[in-house]
């Protein structure tokens, strides 16, 4: 999915032009919501799924603050954290030596410290950051996925790299420890949302750009970061596994020909395989996905995307945001369903990082622009549908799109808030799980 970004005061509408442009009931519901919307899609080139507009902007803070005094726990509730590190056994996930098998949340802007190097979306202090992980453990939750970009990585007031001292990605690893909940990091997007580049990530970038430094607007190359991260947090239990990066594919401007489609599943599969090695020659412990969409993006169509998670990778992923009223997504060539398939006979996990229903559908799936009770409860429906089918085909885990602070009330947005429906759903399942 993709995010908006801005400073306090600054919105930019419109995105690239993709969808149409906002009004001032738009622009103040990103405000409210951290910037996520879902714009009218598009038609694009085979290849290549509809893409949300959203705006950007690189926003260089101040000087971290120190986090003592900051209230990461609210007295009262108490959950043990888990300190095993997550293996795999064929197409399950293990812990412990069991089978693990998890529903979570994400929420993108957890890693948005106040005072921290970068905000996306908009700050989140520790009250704020308490409140929606512990929605997320009481709605069943044991995973919550959140950004862990470069851009997060510490700089002091002037925009200069300073020594890290890691406190934003701290912060989030304390809080979620004490619920509960493991983490799993991003690494990089694919979109200029939340990162500092000019460009989408295309095909330069997975044929040799991810190694040179400035190739993507930080003084670190990709793979350089990457490492650097890992190798910090090796003996981290409290991470799931990594994701190299959010919706990767080989992003063209001007289609996803046969050329540019055998060339992206080409440069995407080298690219997997050095970055997988490079994380796991600092960090033995933690598996590693890519983290793609499988919609059919560039390099990924069809038997492309088992081809690219064909080598180290060890975890095959999936974003659903197709087909709200079908429970098992199906078109035979790039949805859930085919996926699945793929990465059974590759014999690995497959986990839905992202699935997003907007709060004002109707019982047929469709927007109604006004979010009610019942299109709550309809689109808490349609998630009980695809949790119980993606399961049942044996899906590792499911993390919808996405857990916040505010009440489930703007349409065509993907939010779920506290007290929403769909929490009701997503902890019935959880418990299932654990039977």
């Amino acid at each position: 999915m993709r995010c908006a970004v801005w400073p306090v005061g600054w919105v930019e509408a419109g995105g690239k032009g993709e969808g149409p442009a906002m009004g001032r009931l738009g622009l103040l519901a990103m405000a409210l919501t951290g910037g996520k919307r879902k714009a009218a899609p598009r038609v694009v080139p085979r290849g290549k799924r509809w893409r949300h507009a959203g705006a950007r902007l690189l926003v260089a803070g101040a000087s971290l603050l120190a986090l003592a005094g900051s209230s990461l726990a609210a007295p009262g509730l108490a959950f043990a954290s888990d300190s095993g590190f997550v293996g795999s056994s064929g197409t399950g996930l293990t812990l412990h030596g069991h089978r693990w098998r998890f529903v979570g949340f994400n929420d993108y802007q957890l890693t948005s410290m106040p005072g921290g190097a970068y905000i996306c979306g908009r700050p989140i202090d520790g009250a704020t950051l308490n409140s929606v992980l512990r929605d997320a453990k009481k709605s069943g939750a044991t995973v919550i996925r959140t950004w862990f970009f470069q851009s997060y990585y510490d700089m002091n007031a002037q925009g200069e790299w300073i020594q890290p001292t890691w406190a934003a990605f701290n912060r989030v690893l304390k809080a979620a420890a004490y619920y509960g909940l493991k983490v799993i990091p991003v690494l990089i997007n694919e979109w200029q949302d939340c990162e500092p580049a000019s460009t989408d990530k295309n095909l330069g970038f997975f044929q040799t750009g991810y190694e040179q430094p400035d190739s993507y607007g930080y003084p670190l190359s990709f793979k350089a970061y990457a490492t650097t991260v890992a190798r910090h947090y090796a003996n981290d239990a409290r991470i799931a596994f990594w994701q190299i990066g959010n919706e990767l594919q080989n992003y063209t401007d001007t289609g996803c020909d046969s050329f540019a489609e055998s060339a992206g599943a080409s440069a995407l599969r080298a690219f997997a395989d050095d970055m997988t090695a490079a994380i796991k020659a600092v960090d033995p412990n933690h598996l590693v996905s890519l983290g793609t969409a499988g919609g059919g993006e560039c390099g990924l169509s069809q038997t492309d995307y088992q081809y690219v998670n064909a080598g180290a990778i060890d975890i095959c992923d999936y974003h659903d945001y197709y087909d709200v009223t079908q429970a098992m997504p199906d078109d035979g060539y790039n949805r859930l369903a085919q996926r699945i398939a793929q990465c059974r006979t590759l014999n690995k996990p497959i986990v839905v990082t992202e699935s997003g229903i907007a709060a004002d559908v109707d019982s047929n799936g469709q927007d109604t622009g006004i979010v009610t009770s019942t299109t709550l409860q309809d689109r808490a429906s349609f998630f009980q549908a695809k949790l119980k089918a993606a399961f049942s085909r044996g899906v590792a885990g499911y993390v919808l799109w996405d857990k916040e602070q505010d009440p489930s009330n703007l349409a065509e947005l993907f939010e779920i808030g506290p007290n929403d429906p769909t929490d009701s759903v997503t902890a019935a399942m959880a418990k299932s799980l654990r039977n």
